[in-house]
């Protein structure tokens, strides 16, 4: 999915919008896999770092 729809070289590239619902949905699932593990240390830590990360490419515009 990642490699078809939201990768730099992806031949299907999504438009911005919609490209960044498809991973903020990503990287939400990997965040409730976590939490529902027993990890929720490291779920609200991932969350952070992928908030961080989205708001850095997004400054630096680099999406």
């Amino acid at each position: 999915m990642w490699g078809v729809w939201i990768a730099s070289k992806a031949n299907h590239r999504l438009a911005d919008p919609l490209r960044l619902m498809v991973e903020v949905i990503l990287f939400l699932l990997g965040v409730c896999a976590l939490w529902f593990a027993g990890q929720h240390r490291a779920a609200v830590v991932f969350g952070i770092f992928v908030l961080i990360n989205l708001v850095l490419l997004t400054i630096w515009q680099q999406r």
